[in-house]
């Protein structure tokens, strides 16, 4: 009997080491990005950015994440408190299974919500030096993605995925010609990122600072504070992610174009 227990655990190691040395880059991609969904979550992101001349300027957003249709659909709320000259803009982004995502802006100016033409990465997010390239991780459709050997980042072994654009519009939308991203071989939370310009010029380097563990029922790794340093402007910003709630339900109407814009009348 002891000597069945024994083989046991020697096969369970031997499948769980096989299972992992046998992920593809896409497999890893898709992983990290199921770490990134929540059935419910709320925070508050504070993003310090520093120019090269020592200036410093602070941004802070609401954010709502929330699934709906079993799973099939994620839909966040980004709401921007500061700076003063953009706050109450709200920005929607659907996410569908199966067909093209959504996004949708809404402007206190105008007072009603409009659909964002395109799907352009490239913008600064809230004037800092992150993106929406930075901040969303590739598609596994858009990009030829490739594993190189592991690394260590914070005393973490992390695999290392290059990627890179299968078309020139999606090096249009994001302005990089490559990504090499860090991601964390047990709980698959990206912990770091290269960035490479149209000419394959290294432009930005991403570091994880910090990892918690959040939430109540069903605690999870986070990375809450995320550092990125443009290396042609010479800028730096830094986002810090606080109050963290998964485990409270979010009002549906929060993701409702339609009450914002009857609210807001």
């Amino acid at each position: 009997m002891k000597i069945k227990i024994i083989l046991m655990i020697i096969i369970s190691g031997f499948l769980t080491q096989t299972y992992s040395q046998n992920l593809t880059a896409a497999d890893i991609i898709k992983k990290s990005k199921e770490k990134r969904r929540y059935q419910h979550m709320k925070s508050t992101s504070v993003i310090t950015t520093t120019d090269k001349a020592g200036h410093k300027k602070t941004s802070k957003v609401l954010i709502y994440s929330q699934l709906f249709d079993n799973g099939k659909t994620e839909k966040r709320r980004v709401e921007i408190l500061e700076p003063s000259d953009m706050k109450g803009t709200v920005i929607f982004v659907f996410n569908y299974a199966g067909k093209p995502d959504e996004k949708y802006v809404y402007m206190p100016a105008i007072k009603q919500a409009r659909k964002i033409a395109g799907n352009n990465m490239s913008k600064s997010f809230v004037g800092s030096v992150f993106t929406g390239a930075d901040m969303a991780l590739p598609s596994v459709d858009d990009y030829t993605l490739k594993l190189f050997a592991d690394t260590v980042i914070n005393g973490d072994k992390c695999y290392s995925v290059y990627c890179f654009p299968k078309e020139k519009k999606t090096i249009s939308q994001t302005n990089y010609s490559k990504q090499i991203l860090y991601i964390n071989k047990t709980n698959f939370i990206v912990e770091g990122g290269k960035f490479f310009d149209k000419k394959g010029i290294l432009r930005k380097i991403m570091e994880v600072k910090e990892i918690k563990k959040t939430g109540k029922t069903k605690p999870v790794n986070m990375a809450t504070t995320i550092d990125i340093k443009d290396l042609r402007t010479e800028k730096e910003s830094i986002m810090n992610i606080q109050n963290i709630q998964l485990d409270t339900k979010i009002d549906n109407n929060l993701f409702s174009l339609e009450s914002l814009n009857k609210k807001n009348k």
